[in-house]
C-alpha cells in the first residue's frame, strides 16, 4: 500500500507541474475552478489501475494552432510538458512506464512512438520534447476530432501488447475550430457540427469504455482572450463555443466555463469505465492549492476550512493520525494541547512552500489529541485548509482461489507503515462494504460480510454469473467520535476466472469448525465439483504436510499445527467424473493455543481428462482458534453449593418467561417452487432467475411476541436451556417426510459437527426476529431421488419485516437469500445424516399403534397421520400436529 501512495503522488505531481508551469505565464487574479466529483474520480481511477497493473502508457497529445503565440507568448507549455515528462521517470521502479507524443492543429501528426523512461534517458528526452513544442505553432486550425481519434488509435494498439493502464494528456489553447475550404478565416459551422457529434458517441465512449485517463488541460488566458474580443469578436465567439464542449467531452457531463449551458456527452460513465478531468490553468497560486488537497485527498486525507476567526481552532481527535494545514499566509504559528508553539520558521515540523502555499504536516509524536490553535497573516485574502488523516489502509491477504461459482475474499484493515492494530470502536461509525463490478457496469453489493474490531474482515460469496473478469471493491467508510467524517477506505482486487468448464471446481473457502484449546481439532470438508463435461481431477500439490501454509493468525505458531487430510487416492488426487460431487475431509490442530481468527491457504492442481496441462491454485482455509478457560464449571458447582441454586432456578424462569419469538408489525412472507443445483444455485422449477415481485411478499396479522408460531413449513419455537447461565435459542422442526435447509446461526457444517441436533435438517436453529428468517423446504422422497445428485426441488420460504421506505426491499431481500453461500453443502450434509424420529414422533407412533389393535378387523387405519416419515401425495402441506393452534398460513406464490 505504500507503494500506492507513491504512485498516486507521482501520478499528481507530473500533471500538477504541467499545470502550475503554465500558470506562471498565463497569470490572472480569477479564482481556479475546482475540480468536479467526476474529475477526482478520474485520479481515483487511474492511481488504483496503476497500482494494480503496474505499468503505465501516457499519450501527450498537444495543441499546435497558430493561436498559441497569442495565449502562451513565452511558449511556457515547452517547459511545462518538459517537467512532467521529467515527473514520470520519478514512479516506483517496479513500475514500467511508457509515454508518446503526438500534435495537432489543421491535422494530427504522431511525433514520437512509445518508449520507456528511466532516469538516465529522460533528461535527454525531456529536452527534446521541449524543442519539440516550441518549434509548433503554425497551423491554422484547432482540429480535435483529427488529434484525439488518432491518439485514440495509437493508444488502442499499444495496448494490445504492453497491457498498461493509460492516459491521455490533452493540451489545448481553444475550441474546436474548422476553416471553410479555400479559406483560413471562415468557420465551416456543419464540420464543426459534425465533428463534435463524433466526438461524443464515438470517440470519448470508446476511450472511456477503453478505460483511458483522459486529462483535458485548457489554457485559458484571459488577457489573451480580452484581446481577441476587441479584434475579431466573431472569432472570440465561435471560439467560446467550441470551448463549451471541452468537459462534457472529457467528464461526460456540464460545463466548461462559468455561464455556459450545461450539456451531457457519451452516455452515463459506469463504474467499470474510466473517468476524465478537466483541468483549467489560471491563478497559479489557486492552481497550487487545489492540487496540494487533491493530492492529499488521494493520500487518504479529507479536507475542510478552518473556522473563521484569527486566530482558528480545530480538534483532532482519536483515530486521526496526521493532519494537515495549507494556507497561503507567509508567516504563521501552530500551537499545539500540550502548548508547544511551530512556526513557518521552525524545523521541527514538515513545511513545505509549494508555489506560495505552505503545506504544514503534523504527524508522529508531534501529533497530540485535543484542541490545536492556528494564527496567520492577517492582510490580504488568506486561504486555509485542513486536511485529516486515518492513516488506515486495506490489506487483502493473498492467493484468493478462484474457480467455478463460488469464491472468497479476506484481509485487514490496518495502519499504514505501523505495527499498531487497527480499532476501528475509535470511530463514531464504520461502514463497511464489498461490490462486484462487472464487465457490464453493474455493481452489486456483497453479503455476509464479517469485520471485528481489529479490521479482520472476510466474506464467502457466490460470482456474479457470466463473468469471465470481475472487480471486487472493498470500502470502509469512517467517522471520529465527533461525527466529523474521515476519508474512505478502500482498495480494489481484480479476479480472473480461472477454471474451464472441462476442469472440476471446488466450494472456496474451505470452512473449519473452531479449534477449542490445545487438544481440540478443527474440521471441515474440502467439496469437489465434476467438470460441467467429461472428467478430472483434484490433486494435492504441496509437500508433507499437504503444503498448508498459514497467512495470517495472531500469533507466530505456524510450524505447530498438525494437519490430516483423509478421502484421497494413493496418488495424491480425486478422480471425478461430470456431475458428481466428493468430498475431502480436513481436520487442523495446534497446542498452542490463542483467540485467533486464522486464513491458512492449501495448494491444489486441477486436471481435465480433455485438456493437456494442469492449473495449480491455492484454496483458502477459514476457520477460528480459541482458549478454553479453565475452572468454569467448577466454579458453577461452587457458587450453586454455596446458595446460588436458587437465583439459578429463578433464572430459569425468568429466560422461560422472556424468550419469545420477535413479530411485532409488518411482517411479511413469500414462497417460491424452487430447486437448488449444486452449480447454479438457486433457481426457479422451470430455470431462469426468480424474479421476485412486491406482492409476492403477503401480510401476516400483527400479534405479540410468542414462545411457538406455527408455520406451514413446520413450528417454530423457543428453546430454554436447564442450565439458565445459557442462552435460550430458537429453532424450528420440519413436517414429517420433510427436512429443512437454512443457515442461520447454529445450522452450518461447524454446528451440526459439534449439535447433532441439527445434523439431519429434522429441527434448524433460527433467529429469534421472524422478519430475518428464511428456509427451504425439501421433501424426504426428493432428497433421496437419483436426481439429487445434482439438483433437489423444493419450497423457498422468505420473511421480512415490510419497510413502506424501502421500495426495492422485496428485492434485496430475496438476493440476499439467494447468495448466501453453503446452501448445497447444508443439502449434502442432511441428505448424508439418516433421518430421525423425534420424541413426539416416537410417542404419537406408540399411541396408534395401540388404537389400531382395538380397532375391529377390517377397519380402515388412518396410517398418514401416525407414520412419522409418510409425505402427502398430493403436494399440499400437512396440518399441524394435534395440540398445535392451526394459523392461517400466508397466500403463497410460486413466481419464477
Amino acid at each position: 500500500m505504500k507503494k500506492f501512495t507513491r504512485i498516486a503522488i507521482a501520478t499528481f505531481l507530473f500533471l500538477q507541474m504541467m499545470i502550475i508551469g503554465a500558470n506562471s505565464s498565463l497569470a490572472d487574479t480569477s479564482s481556479t475552478p475546482g475540480l468536479t466529483k467526476m474529475g477526482t474520480r478520474a485520479f481515483s481511477d487511474l492511481t488504483r489501475c496503476i497500482s494494480t497493473k503496474q505499468k503505465l502508457d501516457v499519450y501527450y497529445l498537444v495543441d499546435e494552432s497558430n493561436s498559441l503565440p497569442m495565449t502562451d507568448p513565452e511558449s511556457a507549455r515547452a517547459g511545462i510538458l518538459a517537467a512532467s515528462l521529467k515527473e514520470l521517470a520519478g514512479f516506483d521502479s517496479s513500475i514500467t512506464v511508457n509515454y508518446g507524443v503526438g500534435f495537432f492543429g489543421s491535422s494530427f501528426d504522431p511525433w514520437k512512438n512509445f518508449q520507456t523512461v528511466n532516469p538516465s534517458n529522460i533528461d535527454a528526452a525531456a529536452s527534446a520534447f521541449a524543442s519539440e513544442v516550441k518549434s509548433r505553432n503554425r497551423q491554422n486550425e484547432t482540429n480535435w476530432l483529427a488529434g484525439l481519434n488518432g491518439a485514440a488509435d495509437i493508444l488502442y494498439k499499444h495496448e494490445s501488447t504492453s497491457h498498461a493502464c493509460q492516459a491521455l494528456i490533452w493540451l489545448t489553447d481553444g475550441g474546436l475550430w474548422l476553416a471553410k475550404k479555400g479559406s483560413s478565416s471562415e468557420i465551416d459551422q456543419p464540420a464543426v457540427d459534425s465533428a463534435e457529434g463524433t466526438l461524443c458517441d464515438n470517440t470519448f465512449l470508446n476511450l472511456r469504455k477503453n478505460n483511458v485517463s483522459v486529462f483535458g488541460v485548457l489554457l485559458q488566458n484571459t488577457k489573451a482572450l480580452e484581446n481577441i474580443y476587441k479584434n475579431n469578436p466573431t472569432y472570440y465567439a465561435q471560439n467560446d463555443k467550441g470551448v463549451a464542449l471541452m468537459r462534457p467531452l472529457v467528464e461526460g457531463d456540464g460545463s466548461t466555463l462559468p455561464g455556459q449551458q450545461s450539456t451531457s456527452c457519451g452516455g452515463e460513465v459506469l463504474p467499470n469505465y474510466s473517468a476524465g478531468a478537466l483541468l483549467i490553468a489560471k491563478d497559479p497560486i489557486a492552481l497550487a492549492l487545489q492540487f496540494l488537497v487533491l493530492g492529499g485527498q488521494t493520500r487518504g486525507g479529507i479536507p475542510s476550512d478552518l473556522s473563521p476567526g484569527n486566530p482558528t481552532t480545530f480538534d483532532v481527535e482519536k483515530g486521526v493520525r496526521k493532519f494537515q494545514i495549507l494556507t497561503t499566509s507567509k508567516h504563521w504559528t501552530l500551537t499545539s494541547p500540550v502548548g508547544i508553539q511551530y512556526s513557518d520558521g521552525s524545523t521541527d515540523l514538515d513545511v513545505q512552500n509549494q508555489n506560495g502555499v505552505q503545506q504544514i504536516t503534523v504527524n508522529g509524536t508531534a501529533l497530540k489529541l485535543g484542541r490545536w490553535k492556528f494564527d496567520f497573516d492577517q492582510s490580504g485574502a488568506i486561504v486555509n485548509k485542513l486536511l485529516l488523516y486515518s492513516g488506515l489502509i486495506i490489506q487483502l491477504d493473498p492467493g484468493q482461489y478462484i474457480g467455478g461459482k463460488k469464491t472468497y475474499i479476506s484481509g485487514q484493515v490496518v495502519v499504514d507503515g505501523s505495527k499498531e492494530i487497527a480499532k476501528l470502536s475509535d470511530y463514531r461509525t464504520h461502514d463497511f462494504e464489498i461490490d462486484q463490478v462487472t464487465s457490464t457496469g453493474s455493481s452489486l453489493k456483497i453479503n455476509n460480510v464479517k469485520i471485528d474490531n481489529s479490521g479482520v474482515f472476510s466474506a464467502p460469496f457466490d460470482l456474479t454469473s457470466n463473468q469471465k473478469n470481475l472487480e471486487i471493491r472493498i470500502t470502509l467508510r469512517i467517522s471520529t467520535v465527533s461525527g466529523k467524517n474521515l476519508a474512505d477506505v478502500s482498495t480494489s482486487k481484480f479476479l480472473t476466472i480461472l477454471l474451464p468448464s472441462n476442469y472440476p471446481t471446488i466450494d472456496s473457502p474451505i470452512l473449519l469448525s473452531p479449534i477449542n484449546g490445545p487438544k481440540g481439532v478443527g474440521k471441515g470438508p474440502l467439496t469437489i465439483h465434476g467438470p460441467l463435461s467429461g472428467a478430472g481431477k483434484v490433486c494435492l500439490s504441496g509437500n508433507t504436510p499437504f503444503g498448508i501454509s498459514i497467512k495470517r493468525d495472531a500469533t507466530n505458531r505456524s510450524e505447530k499445527y498438525s494437519w490430516r487430510v483423509s478421502g484421497i487416492d494413493s496418488d495424491g488426487c480425486v478422480a471425478i467424473n461430470q456431475g458428481e460431487i466428493k468430498q475431502l475431509q480436513i481436520e487442523g490442530s495446534n497446542p498452542v493455543i490463542a483467540d485467533a481468527h486464522v486464513i491458512a491457504e492449501i495448494p491444489l492442481k486441477f486436471l481435465s481428462s480433455s485438456a493437456d496441462g494442469s492449473i495449480s491454485l491455492a484454496a483458502p482455509i477459514d476457520f477460528e482458534t480459541t482458549i478454553i478457560r479453565a475452572g468454569r464449571g467448577f466454579v458453577k458447582i461452587f457458587l450453586f453449593l454455596f446458595g446460588v441454586g436458587l437465583p439459578l432456578f429463578l433464572l430459569y424462569l425468568l429466560n422461560v418467561k422472556t424468550s419469545k419469538l420477535i413479530f411485532g408489525i409488518g411482517i411479511q412472507r413469500a414462497t417460491y417452487k424452487v430447486k437448488i443445483d449444486s452449480i447454479s444455485g438457486i433457481s426457479p422449477i422451470g430455470g431462469g432467475h426468480i424474479n421476485p415481485t412486491a406482492d409476492d411478499f403477503k401480510l401476516i396479522p400483527q400479534q405479540p411476541d410468542v414462545p411457538n408460531y406455527q408455520d406451514p413449513i413446520g413450528l417454530m419455537r423457543t428453546r430454554v436451556s436447564f442450565l439458565p447461565l445459557k442462552a435460550p435459542w430458537y429453532e424450528i422442526e420440519a413436517l414429517p417426510g420433510s427436512r429443512i435447509v437454512t443457515l442461520h446461526p447454529g445450522s452450518s457444517a461447524a454446528a451440526t459437527n459439534k449439535n447433532k441436533r441439527f445434523a439431519s435438517g429434522q429441527i434448524n436453529k433460527i433467529p429469534a426476529d421472524i422478519g430475518k428468517f428464511w428456509a427451504i423446504e425439501v421433501k424426504e422422497s426428493d432428497l433421496q431421488s437419483a436426481q439429487s445428485v445434482s439438483s433437489v426441488p423444493g419450497t423457498l420460504v422468505i420473511f421480512k419485516r415490510n419497510n413502506p421506505r424501502a421500495t426495492t426491499q422485496h428485492l434485496d431481500r430475496v438476493a440476499e437469500v439467494i447468495a448466501t453461500a453453503g446452501i448445497w453443502n447444508r443439502l449434502a450434509e442432511i441428505k448424508q445424516t439418516p433421518i430421525n424420529q423425534s420424541k413426539a414422533q416416537k410417542e404419537k407412533k406408540v399411541t396408534n399403534s395401540g388404537k389400531r389393535k382395538t380397532r375391529k378387523q377390517g377397519e380402515r387405519s388412518d396410517v398418514a397421520s401416525s407414520n412419522a416419515n409418510s409425505v402427502p401425495t398430493n403436494g399440499s402441506t400437512p396440518p399441524p400436529p394435534p395440540g398445535r393452534p392451526p394459523t392461517q398460513p400466508p397466500t403463497t406464490s410460486s413466481r419464477s
